[in-house]
């Protein structure tokens, strides 16, 4: 066994063995050096409850999985105290864990944050509701989410022979193009846009949402674009706003005097012909039904009321 633990103690990395319930059995001097102890303030003490920042950390979670799998769990980088730039090669067994820390070059730290980066941004685009999008000032596409082929129905390989504002509703094409100019002479600055495309299908599509001109940024080097569906909202506005046309049309040509209450407000509406009756003007302000009913006759007012 005293050679057993020569050889552990000569291992030139931090070897740290725990039981079930996280009580040190064995760590060599690297692992000693590394945890800043002594060794002997360590040895059959619980480990988790002398470092209980790291409990909250990605290493803990790795050693209870270990325990509760008992699967071998690799930690490529730790940002926690302590164990900055170190990783965990971490081993289970029946009755605990044998846990080996390995340094971390800066190229590998490097490696790892851009990797984590880029999945952190993947995760993020595809997960938005929206159209993420990154063009240069022709209106040719650099990047687009995936999101952008399920709303539109347009693939990638669908643009890459024809520029992105090809399928902007005739109407607004200019106004589109007018607001990435906007946005390329005022870099950083959020452009309000709200324009109608075409989806694959035929039919079209209002989209809402913002051009940003990220040109000046080297790491970025184009316009930003998102934007998200709201045709679901536009058509709604359009039907209400025929019914108040329809309405206003209806109001206009009757003879009859019209009015609405608004039993939420009690605010009263009503059309030209009662304001014609009885002397008001178009300009009055809202009113009250408080005002109607002062202008029951006293004797009627009650039965009315």
């Amino acid at each position: 066994m005293t050679i057993f633990n020569d050889l552990l103690a000569g291992l030139s990395d931090p070897l740290l063995a725990l039981d079930a319930e996280g009580n040190v059995v064995y760590l060599n001097s690297k692992a000693i050096a590394l945890f800043g102890s002594d060794g002997t303030d360590l040895q059959g003490k619980n480990f988790w409850q002398i470092f209980a920042a790291l409990k909250d950390g990605a290493f803990y979670k790795a050693c209870s999985q270990a325990i509760t799998s008992q699967e071998r769990q690799v930690i490529t980088h730790s940002a926690e105290p302590i164990l900055q730039g170190w990783g965990q090669n971490i081993i289970p067994s029946g009755r605990g864990l044998l846990i080996i820390f390995f340094r971390v070059t800066d190229h590998e730290h490097e490696t790892y944050v851009e990797l984590r980066n880029k999945r952190l941004f993947h995760a993020l685009i595809e997960h938005n509701e929206g159209i993420i999008a990154l063009i240069d000032e022709q209106f040719n596409f650099i990047f687009r989410s995936e999101t952008g082929s399920r709303i539109t129905g347009w693939t990638d390989d669908d643009y890459r022979s024809q520029d992105a504002s090809s399928n902007i509703h005739p109407d607004y094409r200019e106004y589109a193009k007018k607001a990435v100019g906007e946005a390329i002479r005022n870099p950083g600055k959020q452009v309000p846009v709200l324009f109608k495309m075409k989806h694959k299908d035929g039919h079209y599509l209002w989209l809402e949402g913002v051009f940003t001109s990220k040109l000046d940024d080297y790491a970025v080097g184009g316009i930003l674009v998102n934007l998200r569906d709201v045709t679901d909202r536009k058509e709604a506005e359009a039907a209400i706003a025929k019914l108040n046309e329809r309405f206003l049309l209806a109001a206009t040509a009757t003879n009859d005097m019209i009015w609405d209450w608004d039993l939420a407000t009690d605010e009263l509406w009503w059309n030209y012909n009662y304001n014609a009756i009885f002397g008001y003007n178009n300009d009055s302000p809202v009113h009250h039904i408080s005002m109607w009913v002062e202008n029951v006759h006293p004797d009627d007012r009650d039965r009315v009321k």
